[in-house]
């Protein structure tokens, strides 16, 4: 996966959809998303356009922008938060996963 756009309601939210999705072991998630890794150039770049700390939580309008950061992500659009090269992404939400390919 190369672009990770997580519901990230609250910081352990975010360790713990690591942990579920089987990157890592219960418990592990808080060493394995180092503030390096979740960066634009890292290897689990999450929530590119800030995430909730960066536009409120409003309601299903931020559930459905994972979905279309995701695309933007896939389609070379992101502007200067493009992770390089991104083919593979997943969006997420409370109730719903999203896994999608550039292809």
């Amino acid at each position: 996966m190369d672009v990770f756009e997580v519901y990230d309601n609250f910081t352990y939210e975010v360790i713990r959809y690591f942990e579920a999705y089987g990157y890592c072991k219960a418990g592990e998630g808080v060493h394995l998303l180092t503030e390096q890794e979740i960066t634009i150039g890292g290897k689990y770049p999450i929530c590119t356009d800030g995430g909730l700390m960066s536009h409120s939580h409003t309601g299903i309008s931020q559930l459905i922008q994972k979905v279309v950061r995701a695309v933007e992500q896939l389609r070379g659009g992101a502007g200067v938060n493009q992770v390089p090269n991104a083919r593979m992404a997943l969006a997420n939400w409370p109730k719903g996963l999203l896994l999608m390919t550039s292809e």
